[in-house]
């Protein structure tokens, strides 16, 4: 059940920030399973927190801010049970992954380039790579 709990919870999330950002990219959804360890990995082409200014680079220091900015400011309309509601985006996502799984790393795709910090290039989505281990259990 927990595997299947962050599973939902990054897929939502990926969802959500390819819908907001209007992409037409397809979300990617992988997993791999090797004795008692699952790994997922989901790829979106979310376009992420927007930035006030477009030539300054979008780095840890400056991101949490935007982050709080962008968070009181974002409604989201998604489907639920075949209807459309809207959605306030709480931010706790990724703490309820990171309390489910063992491992999580966030990493940034564009430019033809992935690393786990945004800096130096455009960023055109995200990768989530969360890990659980059975044997830790």
């Amino acid at each position: 059940m927990q595997i299947e709990l962050a599973a939902d919870e990054a897929l939502t999330n990926s969802i959500a920030a390819s819908a907001s950002s209007l992409s037409e990219e397809t979300i990617i959804c992988r997993w791999h399973i090797n004795n008692e360890k699952f790994k997922l990995y989901v790829l979106d082409y979310g376009a992420g927190i927007k930035e006030t200014s477009q030539t300054e680079p979008k780095c840890l220091s400056t991101m949490i801010e935007s982050i709080r900015n962008y968070q009181l400011k974002k409604t989201e309309a998604l489907t639920f049970n075949g209807k459309v509601v809207k959605h306030n985006n709480m931010g706790k996502g990724l703490k309820i992954i990171r309390a489910l799984m063992d491992s999580v790393k966030i990493m940034f795709h564009g430019d033809g380039a992935v690393s786990e910090s945004d800096c130096g290039f455009k960023v055109m989505g995200s990768i989530l790579a969360l890990e659980y281990d059975r044997a830790k259990h």
